[in-house]
């Protein structure tokens, strides 16, 4: 193929019958099983000749030094309980950290639907909503009191970029002016 492809766009393609891709690494499981499903309901069978396992990261909140301090002087931790306070302060950075030229507190993650951190994000939403480490289930994504609450997080996350290294450089270029929070995988961050 002559472009580089996200995760969720070529798998899409490989579905709709695209011959170019010969090779395809998405850069989460989430992705393996959205186009499982995807495949059985448009071609049937088994998709793949082999697959492997080829590296792990984790996920990571990656922050502005100075701004990381006055949060955990406010909240304590961070997750994503604390950065939806953080994000529910009316008056921003004034009301966590009397920082009034900080503006607004500015959270990012990429877009569930386009990128797989973005959807990782929103498994990491559903895992801390039920104080839960593994075996979530989809009554519990399902579930009304989350999908509110995930809802009311997700209106004041500060744009959804397709790309977790677009977001990662957006973040660098920016600076603070644009975001004081966001979330990706470690290896970008690193």
């Amino acid at each position: 193929h002559n472009q580089s492809l996200g995760s969720f766009e070529a798998g899409q393609a490989i579905v709709r019958g695209d011959t170019s891709i010969h090779v395809w690494a998405p850069a989460s499981s989430q992705a393996l099983a959205t186009f499982r499903s995807d495949w059985d309901v448009r071609q049937g069978g088994e998709p793949f000749i082999s697959t492997e396992s080829l590296a792990l990261s984790p996920m990571a909140f990656v922050w502005w030094k100075e701004r990381l301090e006055a949060f955990n002087a406010k909240f304590g931790a961070v997750n994503f309980r604390s950065i939806g306070k953080a994000l529910d302060e009316k008056t921003g950075w004034a009301g966590i950290a009397q920082k009034p030229e900080w503006g607004l507190f500015k959270f990012a993650h990429t877009h569930p639907a386009q990128s797989n951190s973005g959807l990782t994000t929103l498994v990491g939403y559903a895992y801390e909503f039920h104080q839960i480490n593994r075996g979530l289930t989809m009554a519990q994504v399902l579930d009304p009191a989350f999908q509110t609450w995930m809802q009311h997080l997700a209106v004041s996350v500060t744009g959804l970029s397709n790309s977790t290294g677009t977001l990662m450089k957006e973040f660098v270029l920016k600076g603070p002016s644009a975001y004081d929070c966001i979330y990706v995988y470690e290896s970008t961050a690193i």
